[in-house]
């Protein structure tokens, strides 16, 4: 569970309330609401069931689903939650009051409550309130992936008081039949969760929210599944729980550089780019809204200038550039292992000058590709994995073949103990189009490590036919750090690119020295009025050095047409960061040659020209201090 909770304070008036049911189980033990929700066999059904127990907390819901419930308290000591159900005896209590609950520990599709006796429709739980003044009630902000189904966290979560920001898919208003409906809604992560909306409140009738919204609720646990582990769902108690999206947008600062410059000596302007997704179409923004560090932006414009910042790519030589120590581009690239049929060739690429073709293996239902462990896992890692597919005129793949992009997961003594595919790689791929393929997966019990495998099967009958993978990736997943920087291309959703002046957001941010990092957030609202956010950052770094030292730095490009390379020297003064890139003349990236720290010292590296057509590249350099760039001319 994340560690850090928001407090939504509900201020009301009160009076003391001492309520009591039927009977009186004052001799309950009182018990923390952790042990109750104790689940040491792992079944998501509380080892507590049909205990007699009472536990204490503040009201995070009551009444507001009906006189039956359920209601929701919440441990401060603890940070626990539970569940309370058959609460018709006891008068509305209120948000934030301290309560003790007596009665029997139950379960219900997986979700813990203290219930009636089972067996008995009167013996309701026994409530007392012990301090009628409200509290401040925690809600955990909380993404789509964490409450899918078989998530641990989201077993934890549960009864708990919850904030997820995203987009309902359906429109109109909320026309709730029966005890209440389920309504699909995207959050911001992607994934599609479940909104119950229960009939008894306020909800029925009024407008879905359109656009993004920040919903909160109790996460309940109701569903006609026999699996205890599933059916998550966030249940929000009004109207009142639908907010202004606090979600934030991401922002890119100087798209497809990494890390991010700005010059302080500069009077030219600084771009940024608000990316656009599935979940956020850029053209609802209000620009006249937009304020970078308080600066206004002098131009927008929307096209598709980058994508999202991902974690960092476990695989090396995820372009296939380098050659293997066995015969360079005949079977197989450095760093990965192959099976069957396959190597790498300049025939085609999507970036580079190489790709990895595969094809065969000439005998049905077999498989040939290529593979990379990327090191250890463990149970509960989440993988990402992509890699881009090409259905090439000259060697197409068969009708009666496939490829996948695979994640495998294996054990201490390297069995395979689970998997995920992408989507089939098929003859339906439009020809000589690059197109992505992912896949995502968790890791399974007894996982010591985790490799990617590029595949091709073929069945019968044995026909001709190959798929050529470019670019892979493959990262475990995880929040991005405020200052982690984006250097990805277009990813096919437009964005909204802007141009400040430079020297105004030198104003706005005061006295600056070289290396310095700084975040800089930028504020909006949507046309209709939402307020976002996005936070990225900038390295201060000025051309020519910081002022008054380069020291040993140095950087020089040699061309050798002979031999269809450029040579590469530069010196580093100190250990920095280094990222160096070749760009067209439009100032797209062609290839990244270097992206990481680097010692201080020369450098010699040689570039191969190879694939690539005449004219003009820029190479440039960057460090924290230094960005440095060099013109060379290919004639190929």
């Amino acid at each position: 569970m994340r560690a850090i909770f928001k407090l939504c304070v509900v201020m009301l008036l009160v009076t003391p309330i001492a309520v009591f049911a039927q009977s009186d189980p004052t001799n309950f033990p009182l018990t923390p609401i952790c042990d109750v929700k104790v689940d040491e066999d792992g079944d998501c059904i509380t080892d507590a069931i049909d205990d007699t127990v009472c536990v204490r907390g503040l009201v995070l819901a009551w009444k507001q689903f009906g006189t039956r419930g359920p209601g929701a308290i919440y441990d401060p000591e603890s940070g626990c939650c539970l569940s309370i159900f058959d609460i018709t005896s006891a008068p509305d209590l209120q948000t934030g009051q301290f309560v003790e609950v007596c009665g029997w520990v139950g379960n219900f599709a997986g979700l813990a409550e203290i219930t009636d006796k089972r067996g008995s429709g009167d013996e309701d739980p026994v409530v007392t309130v012990l301090d009628s003044v409200p509290a401040p009630v925690p809600c955990t902000p909380v993404n789509g992936e964490d409450l899918q189904d078989f998530n641990p966290l989201a077993e934890e979560l549960e009864s708990h008081l919850v904030e997820v920001c995203g987009q309902f898919v359906d429109s109109g208003i909320f026309d709730i039949t029966g005890s209440g409906n389920n309504y699909d809604f995207v959050a911001a992560d992607g994934n599609t969760i479940e909104i119950r909306v229960d009939r008894d409140t306020d909800i029925d009738g009024s407008p879905i929210p359109v656009g993004n919204v920040t919903v909160k609720g109790v996460l309940g646990q109701f569903n006609g599944f026999s699996d205890e582990c599933v059916g998550y769902q966030v249940l929000p108690r009004s109207f009142d729980d639908f907010l202004p999206p606090t979600c934030e947008v991401e922002l890119d600062l100087k798209p497809t550089s990494c890390p991010n410059p700005l010059n302080p000596r500069s009077n030219g302007v600084y771009p940024a780019a608000i990316l656009g997704s599935e979940l956020l179409d850029v053209t609802t923004i209000d620009v006249s809204t937009l304020e970078l560090a308080g600066v206004a932006p002098i131009r927008t414009h929307v096209h598709d200038a980058s994508g999202p910042w991902m974690p960092p790519n476990l695989l090396m030589n995820a372009g296939f550039e380098s050659p293997d120590a066995s015969g360079g581009d005949v079977y197989g690239t450095a760093d990965w292992f192959g099976f069957n049929d396959h190597f790498t060739t300049a025939v085609v690429s999507r970036s580079g000058s190489q790709a990895l073709k595969i094809f065969g293996p000439f005998f049905p239902g077999g498989g040939a590709g290529a593979g990379q462990n990327v090191g250890a896992a463990s149970e509960g890692d989440v993988f990402r994995a992509s890699a881009w597919a090409l259905n090439w005129s000259g060697d197409p793949i068969d009708p009666s073949n496939f490829a996948v992009v695979k994640i495998e997961f294996l054990d201490a003594g390297n069995a395979v103990i689970g998997f995920a595919e992408s989507p089939q790689i098929t003859s339906a791929l439009p020809l000589d189009t690059w197109t992505e393929f992912s896949v995502e997966a968790t890791a399974p019990m007894g996982t010591a490590s985790v490799q990617l495998i590029l595949v091709h099967v073929q069945l019968e009958p044995i026909t001709g036919g190959s798929v050529f993978f470019d670019d892979a990736y493959m990262a475990l997943m995880m929040d991005k750090p405020e200052c982690a920087c984006i250097e990805a291309g277009p990813d096919g959703f437009d964005d909204l690119t802007l141009k400040f002046r430079n020297q105004d957001l030198v104003a706005a941010l005061g006295p600056l020295s070289g290396g310095d990092e700084i975040p800089l957030t930028i504020t909006g609202r949507y046309l209709d009025g939402t307020a976002f956010s996005g936070t990225d950052c900038v390295i201060v770094r000025y051309n020519g050095g910081v002022p008054g030292d380069r020291g040993d730095f140095s950087f020089a490009i040699s061309r050798d047409g002979l031999q269809k390379t450029a040579q590469i020297a530069y010196t580093l003064p100190q250990d920095t960061h280094v990222t160096l890139g070749v760009y067209n003349v439009a100032g797209r990236l062609v290839d990244r040659i270097v992206s990481g720290p680097q010692s201080a010292g020369s450098y010699d590296l040689v570039w191969s020209t190879t694939g690539h057509a005449s004219g003009l590249y820029l190479f440039k350099l960057e460090t924290r201090d230094f960005v440095e760039t060099r013109k060379v001319m290919l004639l190929n």
